[in-house]
Parts: structure tokens; C-alpha cells; sequence
């Protein structure tokens, strides 16, 4: 049997979620090789999910460099799940700690022109995009700046 023939509802959200917490956990804790073992696993039960592809970016950082974990998030760029706001937002923080700054804001500007709401992955977007320009002077090309939310 071939990867896709498990994943259609093996695991609940909520699975994924708690699976998710520990391979993060285990790769705070310094244990790369179970958290790289989690995530596999639940990137063949749960492709659908971003955490997956996120644990397994967070794990190659931890025993690599900035450039390993964009580059395991662009590889799967052509997967459905990068359309989650989840990914893109990891995507556009990984690009960030690679020195690739551009590239970075693009990904948010690109996520942020496309999706609309108050998710935290919406609102985490739209301050880094923030962040960018006001620190960093990282204006992508036809950028609109999120507006300032007003504080009262």
C-alpha cells in the first residue's frame, strides 16, 4: 500500500495537533531524530496539515541552518498544503533567517493580498510584514502596508 492510502482520517486535527506538540517539544529538547520520526509519520497520515512540513523544517534547524529549513518549505511549495496560512507565514520566517529578506516580504505580501481574516497566522503576517519595513527597510515591490490596527 502506497503513503496516500493512510492519511484520509487516520488521525483527528486534534491528534495531529498533541503529535505535533510532542515532535516540538522533542526538538526543543534537543531529541532531533524522534521529531524528525513524528513528523514523517504524520506528514504520510496528514499531508493535508501543515504542521507536518513545519516540525520537519523546525527539526532540520536544529541540526542544520536557516537555509536547510527554507529549502525543506520551498521544496514543497507545490503541495496543497502550502496554500495554508500556516506554512506560508513559517515559510516567510524561514526565508527571513536565511538572510533572504525579499524573498520573505514577498511571501507575505503575496499571502496577505490573497487571504483575509483575523487568524493568528493572518495577524502574525501582517505584524512581520510590519516588522520588515519599519526595522528593516524590506519594502517588496507593490507592497501595500497592512494598516495599523489602533490601539485603545
Amino acid at each position: 500500500m502506497t503513503d496516500a492510502g493512510y492519511h484520509s482520517n487516520a488521525l483527528s486535527a486534534t491528534e495531529v495537533q498533541l503529535l505535533g506538540e510532542i515532535g516540538l517539544m522533542a526538538c526543543g529538547a534537543g531529541n532531533t531524530k524522534a521529531a524528525r520520526a513524528i513528523f514523517e509519520g504524520l506528514r504520510i497520515l496528514r499531508p493535508d496539515q501543515p504542521l507536518c512540513l513545519i516540525g520537519l523544517a523546525m527539526s532540520s534547524l536544529e541540526t542544520g541552518s536557516p537555509q536547510d529549513m527554507a529549502a525543506i518549505l520551498l521544496e514543497s511549495g507545490h503541495l496543497p498544503v502550502a496554500r495554508h496560512a500556516e506554512f506560508q507565514v513559517f515559510l516567510a520566517m524561514s526565508l527571513f533567517a536565511a538572510g533572504r529578506r525579499n524573498e520573505s516580504a514577498g511571501v507575505l505580501r503575496n499571502m496577505l493580498s490573497v487571504e483575509q481574516g483575523e487568524s493568528p497566522a493572518l495577524r502574525l503576517a501582517r505584524e512581520l510584514l510590519r516588522t520588515y519595513v519599519a526595522n528593516y527597510h524590506v519594502i517588496p515591490p507593490m507592497c501595500p502596508l497592512p494598516e495599523q490596527e489602533s490601539e485603545q
